[in-house]
């Protein structure tokens, strides 16, 4: 009797409990209906497309050019400033050179999401602009944050 529970196993009637169950709850009580429950596996949707907020990815810091690429840095800022800032998903992209510092430059930026921003780094990993600061110090602080 211990292995068999009213002429089933106890996998299979461990197996249709759940089917049991669930027509027990679909049966009018009280004159309240519970709808049934679908437990087939379905497709999730991205969290953006389920109506959650993606964090945003906000970089901040500064950069120190060596004196030897200063020059060549600030020509080209100009065209880096505006490649980036035409791609999709930059909100933000500020550099400004330090008054006190001429080799030091204050970066801000703000990508929509994770993808925009790695987007925006394998672009700059193979620019004239990647190549340009090859030699820079990068000192940045990156936040992921879903406050808008």
């Amino acid at each position: 009797m211990d292995a068999h529970y009213r002429g089933k196993t106890r996998l299979q009637n461990q197996l249709t409990a759940p089917a049991k169950y669930l027509a027990e709850l679909s049966k009018p009580h009280l004159s309240c209906t519970i709808p049934a429950i679908n437990l087939l596996p379905t497709r999730r949707l991205p969290l953006r497309a389920q109506g959650f907020p993606m964090p945003k990815v906000i970089l901040k810091g500064f950069i120190i050019i060596p004196n030897r690429d200063l020059e060549m840095v600030k020509q080209e800022l100009p065209v880096h400033i505006e490649l980036t800032r035409s791609e999709p998903g930059c909100l933000v992209f500020v550099v400004t050179p330090d008054k006190s510092h001429p080799n030091r430059f204050a970066v801000y930026e703000e990508f929509a999401d994770r993808e925009a921003f790695d987007t925006h780094q394998a672009r700059v990993k193979n620019s004239r602009w990647g190549r340009v600061t090859s030699n820079a110090e990068r000192h940045y602080e990156i936040i992921e944050s879903t406050h808008v």
